[in-house]
C-alpha cells in the first residue's frame, strides 16, 4: 500500500506536507491519527525501501522467526510476506494494535501522538536494535539503562490519566516494576539473549489499554517472534 492511497481533501494535505513540525487540530472522529500515521509511512519511504528487493531479506527473515512459533504465520504463505511488505519497517500487528485500541484512548489523541513516540523511540533504539522490524523491542530503554524509556514514559503517561469506572491506575509504578523483574529474570536465565521477557511485558501493557483490553497468547508470539 502506498502511503497516499485512499487519501483526499485535508488528510492528504497532512500526509504530504513537507512542513515541521506540524500541529493538526480537528475534532474526535475525523482522522487525525490515520492521517498522521500515513505521513509517518511518507516519511519512512525513502529511497532505500521504495526497493522492495533491498528490504524482502529482512522481511524473510522476521517471518522465518514468527512462523517457527505460529502455524498461523507458516501456513499463511504468500499472502503473510505481503503483508509484512507492505507494513516495513513497522511490524504489522504493532501498528495494528496501536490504531485498533490506542487510539480510542483520549490522552492519546490530545498528545503529539504517534508520530512522536515513533520519533523518540527510533532515535533512542537505534544504538542499539538490532531486530529486523520495528517492533515492541523499539519502546525498551538501552540495554544498561534501569527505568522506562522517554518512547514507553509517553505511553504510561497517557495510560496513568485514563479512567475506568471512576479511578484511575498506576500503570507508571506497575510497568516500571514489572520491567525490573523481567531484566532480573534475564540476567538469571542462560537461554534469553534478547530482551524476550520485556518484549513480552511491554507487549502485553500495548494490548492492555483501553483498561479491560486483553492480549491472547499468539498476539503476544507474533510480535515477539520477529
Amino acid at each position: 500500500m502506498a502511503w497516499n492511497d485512499g487519501l483526499q481533501g485535508q488528510a492528504l494535505l497532512i500526509a504530504a506536507t513537507k512542513n515541521s513540525p506540524l500541529c493538526v487540530v480537528a475534532g474526535p472522529g475525523t482522522g487525525k491519527t490515520f492521517a498522521l500515521m500515513r505521513r509517518l509511512a511518507r516519511l519512512f519511504t525513502t529511497e532505500s525501501i521504495r526497493d522492495k528487493d533491498s528490504f524482502k531479506p529482512h522481511v524473510i527473515a522476521a517471518l522465518k522467526g514468527i512462523a517457527a512459533i505460529d502455524d498461523q504465520t507458516a501456513k499463511g504463505g504468500q499472502s503473510a510476506e505481503d503483508r509484512f511488505l507492505r507494513s516495513f519497517p513497522f511490524h504489522p500487528d504493532l501498528t495494528e494494535v496501536l490504531y485498533e485500541k490506542w487510539t480510542q484512548l483520549a490522552g492519546f489523541q490530545r498528545t503529539r501522538g504517534l508520530l512522536r513516540t515513533f520519533a523518540l523511540a527510533l532515535r533512542e533504539a537505534e544504538q542499539w536494535d538490532e531486530s529486523p522490524l520495528v517492533g515492541p523491542a523499539v519502546f525498551l530503554n538501552a540495554p544498561d539503562a534501569d527505568g522506562l524509556s522517554e518512547a514507553a514514559r509517553e505511553f504510561v503517561t497517557v495510560a496513568d490519566t485514563e479512567e475506568h469506572e471512576g479511578r484511575k491506575q498506576a500503570w507508571t509504578g506497575i510497568i516500571d516494576g514489572e520491567f525490573g523483574r523481567a531484566r532480573q529474570i534475564e540476567a538469571d536465565s542462560v537461554g534469553l539473549k534478547f530482551r524476550e521477557i520485556e518484549q513480552a511485558v511491554m507487549a502485553t501493557f500495548l494490548h492492555s489499554q483501553p483498561v479491560g483490553q486483553s492480549a491472547k497468547r499468539r498476539d503476544l508470539e507474533v510480535l515477539l517472534g520477529a
